[in-house]
Protein backbone atom coordinates (compact mmCIF):
# COMPACT_ATOMS: atom_id res chain seq x y z
CA UNK A 1 0.00 0.00 0.00
CA UNK A 2 1.39 3.44 -0.89
CA UNK A 3 1.99 5.96 1.84
CA UNK A 4 -0.63 8.35 0.48
CA UNK A 5 -3.25 5.60 0.39
CA UNK A 6 -2.31 4.53 3.91
CA UNK A 7 -2.56 8.12 5.15
CA UNK A 8 -5.95 8.47 3.49
CA UNK A 9 -7.27 5.35 5.20
CA UNK A 10 -5.85 6.27 8.60
CA UNK A 11 -6.97 9.90 8.40
CA UNK A 12 -10.42 8.86 9.69
CA UNK A 13 -8.68 8.04 13.02
CA UNK A 14 -7.20 11.53 13.32
CA UNK A 15 -9.71 12.51 16.05
CA UNK A 16 -10.41 9.00 17.32
CA UNK A 17 -10.69 8.15 20.98
CA UNK A 18 -7.93 6.15 22.70
CA UNK A 19 -10.28 3.16 22.72
CA UNK A 20 -10.71 3.31 18.95
CA UNK A 21 -6.96 3.74 18.45
CA UNK A 22 -6.24 0.73 20.64
CA UNK A 23 -7.94 -1.45 18.00
CA UNK A 24 -5.27 -0.45 15.45
CA UNK A 25 -1.92 -2.15 15.03
CA UNK A 26 0.93 -0.37 16.82
CA UNK A 27 2.47 0.82 13.54
CA UNK A 28 -0.90 2.22 12.42
CA UNK A 29 -1.29 4.07 15.72
CA UNK A 30 2.13 5.59 15.18
CA UNK A 31 1.15 6.63 11.66
CA UNK A 32 -2.04 8.27 13.00
CA UNK A 33 0.06 10.30 15.45
CA UNK A 34 2.49 11.27 12.68
CA UNK A 35 -0.24 12.52 10.34
CA UNK A 36 -1.44 14.80 13.14
CA UNK A 37 1.86 16.71 13.04
CA UNK A 38 1.48 19.84 10.93
CA UNK A 39 3.98 20.06 8.02
CA UNK A 40 5.83 16.90 9.07
CA UNK A 41 7.54 16.41 5.69
CA UNK A 42 9.21 19.84 5.58
CA UNK A 43 10.16 19.55 9.25
CA UNK A 44 11.94 16.22 8.68
CA UNK A 45 13.64 17.63 5.58
CA UNK A 46 14.84 20.57 7.66
CA UNK A 47 16.23 18.31 10.36
CA UNK A 48 18.02 16.17 7.78
CA UNK A 49 19.46 19.29 6.12
CA UNK A 50 20.65 20.59 9.48
CA UNK A 51 22.34 17.28 10.31
CA UNK A 52 24.12 17.20 6.94
CA UNK A 53 25.07 20.87 7.31
CA UNK A 54 26.54 20.32 10.78
CA UNK A 55 28.49 17.32 9.52
CA UNK A 56 29.85 19.32 6.57
CA UNK A 57 30.83 22.17 8.91
CA UNK A 58 32.71 19.71 11.12
CA UNK A 59 34.62 18.37 8.14
CA UNK A 60 35.45 21.88 6.94
CA UNK A 61 36.60 22.84 10.44
CA UNK A 62 38.91 19.80 10.52
CA UNK A 63 40.38 20.78 7.16
CA UNK A 64 40.80 24.39 8.31
CA UNK A 65 42.61 23.33 11.50
CA UNK A 66 44.88 20.96 9.54
CA UNK A 67 45.71 23.72 7.04
CA UNK A 68 46.39 26.20 9.83
CA UNK A 69 48.71 23.73 11.60
CA UNK A 70 50.55 23.14 8.33
CA UNK A 71 51.03 26.87 7.81
CA UNK A 72 52.28 27.33 11.37
CA UNK A 73 54.74 24.45 10.91
CA UNK A 74 56.06 26.07 7.76
CA UNK A 75 56.59 29.35 9.61
CA UNK A 76 58.75 27.75 12.33
CA UNK A 77 62.42 27.83 11.29
CA UNK A 78 63.92 24.38 10.80
CA UNK A 79 60.52 22.66 10.71
CA UNK A 80 60.63 21.98 6.99
CA UNK A 81 61.36 18.41 6.16
CA UNK A 82 63.96 17.98 3.47
CA UNK A 83 64.16 14.93 1.28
Amino acid sequence: MTVRLQIGKLNVYRNASPEELSELHLSDRLMVQLIKIDRLGPRIEGMAYRAKFDEACGILESVRVYALCTVVQLMIPGSLRRN
